[in-house]
């Protein structure tokens, strides 16, 4: 099942966000689950959405390790807004 039409289903529109789980942050897995879930209009596979919230933290911190700059209020922390959310 496809949500766009072939050919235009190219790049994310939301490539400028990085979510990061993390529950010393206290974040709760299954809110993230159920939001990631319910914007992917129930068509993402759960399992895999389970696998990239768990891993998110470890991800960031390579791309911290490497160097890649992210926005923040104090250090190299992310910037901490109320995830999940609707935009």
């Amino acid at each position: 099942m496809e949500k766009a039409y072939a050919g235009k289903s190219g790049g994310l529109q939301w490539g400028f966000l990085a979510a990061v789980f993390h529950p010393e942050w206290g974040h709760e897995f299954g809110t993230w689950m159920n939001f990631i879930t319910g914007i992917g209009e129930y068509l993402n596979h759960r399992e895999w959405v389970e696998i990239i919230v768990k891993e998110s933290y470890a991800r960031y911190c390579d791309l911290v390790t490497w160097g890649i700059p992210f926005a923040s209020e104090k250090g190299r922390s992310p910037a901490r807004g109320p995830m999940p959310c609707r935009w």
